[in-house]
């Protein structure tokens, strides 16, 4: 590679990954961005939140008070987001896509530093192509993912710098950083073993001496524990993992369940080497438990069997495939559910980090051809081919994250039978379509629509009690009180704590005018989540008509304090303030009633 290309290369790189991802910058908030971010009360408080932020559980504002995440880093850049630019997602995709274009030249300057400028340029171009990224720049929650991986860089980059000056703020940088990463990500605990990895790779230094080397690393790990176990109450969490979300939680074979783990393995290797069909979700049943002797297992088997041998072989050689194969086995081994069960039992976003290794072994083999003259168009003609079919799907995969219908309509003709993409699609439909619809015929035709997917979900997966929950409240809208009921306590049968269920039963005791159900019915769903905004609101009109108007004044505040931006609250609050004879009060929250209105 020439002087002045080099020269222009990390110009060129950001470029492209801006590139890439621009036809992103105009979407708005998808899946897990409405927990985090649109309806995160904390983080929707702006710069005010941020104290709470690191104090709390990363769900926190949107109603939970337990979990087992503990994110503060990447929620307070959210709230100062929200701060600067409201309710206006175009500039948080922004951020994403600078940061990964950022995280992209990083990359090609570490990678510089272990191999030569044309792996470099070619790790750094497959890593910004790849379309399993989509996920993670195309979702704005996934900050956590970009921001942890630019972390990981930063961390090895200063410490390769220390390691060759010995300057000791490289050092306390690079923990400073690591700090850091756990607060962005939980995982980002692995980084500490990839560390020795590079300096026994890269800098011809003993295991030994690499493991003891990054003792110093150890140190954040108090800080963080400590608050993690302030925020959390726990270090790790109690609540058990749902089967919707795992369906490894659901195999009591053990012979299955081994299976299905290595399987599962087998099905990410695939999808990294062929991103063909990409998803959004790969819950019950368009993923499912397999026997041992399905062919499936066996092939994943060998292939992990396989990997592991080349792995040690290649370790011992110090050669640039193995840092490659044991990079992916660090940075993903807390994913796979072989070590311990997570939250998920397959996410493409997942793959985002370890995909480095997946790049850079490539790229040490098209290196390989292009080196060679005889060889040389072949390599030239892979590395184009490869990139251009990366593109176009990564291209064409961000158009789906347009909108939560938008993806989910995508999806659904993806993973038919996933349990979570009928229910989330007959939800959307149910929002966006039936509710908004001007003309009857329409109202009429996507409730049935709606109707027929959440149905859909319920047959896959008949624990869903959520799928039950939104089936009640689509015949709530439709009026039919008796069977919405029917739905809401099958739901509540299912999952007796569902606090949005228990609120939404709550409304139909109201509207039948049994405010007495009506109150027992948001008590138990206050019990399950007290801050739950609407649950709150709802007692507080329920006690109201009740005529007990002093004990409604609380459940009306906390209301506004869990959605500020609620408007009939502060009426509601007014109005309880007046009929008790203290028109100061009731005159301070018509104010602020008229004036958000």
């Amino acid at each position: 590679m020439s002087s002045s290309l080099k020269k222009y290369t990390p110009y060129l790189l950001f470029t492209f990954a801006v590139l890439l991802y621009l036809n992103t910058i105009n979407h708005g908030y998808v899946l897990d961005d409405f927990s985090v971010i649109k309806e995160n009360f904390v983080v929707k408080s702006g710069t005010e939140g941020i104290s709470t932020i690191f104090k709390t559980p990363y769900r926190y504002g949107y109603g939970f008070q337990t979990g087992s995440l503990f994110r503060p880093i990447p929620l307070s850049i959210f709230a100062l987001e929200w701060q600067l630019f409201p309710d206006q997602p175009w500039f948080a995709h922004l951020i994403n896509i600078l940061l990964y274009g950022f995280a992209t030249v990083v990359l090609y300057q570490l990678v510089s530093k272990w191999a030569n400028a044309a792996i470099a340029l070619i790790t750094a171009l497959l890593f910004i192509a790849h379309p399993l990224h989509t996920e993670v720049v195309a979702n704005i929650k996934s900050l956590d993912e970009i921001l942890s991986f630019l972390l990981l860089l930063l961390i090895l980059k200063f410490y390769h710098s220390y390691h060759h000056s010995k300057d000791k703020k490289q050092l306390w940088l690079a923990i400073a950083l690591f700090f850091a990463a756990m607060l962005t990500k939980e995982s980002s605990i692995t980084f500490i073993a990839v560390i020795p990895t590079t300096l026994y790779f890269f800098e011809n230094v003993s295991l030994k001496k690499a493991l003891s080397s990054v003792s110093l690393f150890l140190i954040p790990l108090i800080p963080y524990f400590i608050m993690r176990q302030n925020a959390l109450g726990a270090l790790t969490s109690n609540s058990p993992v749902a089967a919707i979300d795992n369906l490894l939680v659901g195999i009591n074979d053990v012979s299955e369940l081994i299976a299905t783990k290595f399987y599962l393995v087998g099905l990410y290797l695939y999808k990294l080497v062929l991103p063909l069909n990409l998803s959004s979700d790969y819950s019950i049943q368009h993923l499912s438990a397999i026997k041992v002797s399905n062919p499936l297992f066996l092939i994943s088997l060998v292939v992990v069997i396989l990997l592991i041998i080349l792995t040690v072989k290649q370790f011992k050689k110090r050669s640039l495939i193995g840092f490659g194969l044991l990079f992916f086995a660090i940075t993903f081994s807390i994913s796979t559910n072989l070590l311990f069960t997570i939250g998920t039992h397959f996410g493409e976003r997942l793959l985002f980090i370890p995909s480095v290794g997946f790049c850079l072994i490539i790229a040490y083999f098209i290196n390989k051809l292009i080196s060679s003259n005889k060889l040389k168009p072949i390599g030239i003609t892979i590395c184009v081919g490869i990139l251009l079919a990366y593109s176009g799907k990564t291209i064409s995969r961000n158009q789906a994250w347009e909108s939560d219908l938008v993806l989910y309509s995508t999806d659904i003709k993806t993973v038919p039978n996933s349990a979570r993409i009928n229910y989330s699609l007959g939800l959307e439909i149910m929002k966006e379509k039936a509710v908004k619809a001007v003309n009857e015929t329409d109202r009429v035709n996507y409730f049935v629509e709606s109707e027929g997917y959440l149905k859909r979900a319920t047959e896959i997966y008949p624990a869903y009690s959520d799928a039950f929950g939104n089936l009640g409240l689509l015949k709530y809208r439709t009026k039919d009180f008796a069977t919405a009921e029917r739905y809401y306590l099958k739901a509540i049968e299912l999952n007796p704590k569902n606090a949005i269920v228990l609120s939404n039963l709550g409304a139909i005791y109201f509207e039948m005018k049994q405010y007495e159900a009506a109150r027992n019915t948001y008590s138990r769903a206050l019990a399950a989540n007290p801050n739950m905004a609407d649950a709150n609101a709802n007692m507080g009109a329920t006690l109201a008509t009740l005529g007990q108007l002093q004990g409604s004044i609380p459940y009306f505040t906390k209301a506004i304090e869990l959605n500020p931006t609620n408007v009939q609250n502060y009426y509601f609050l007014g109005i309880t303030y007046q009929n008790l004879g203290n028109p100061a009060k009731a005159k301070e929250y018509m104010d602020l009633y008229n004036g958000m209105k």
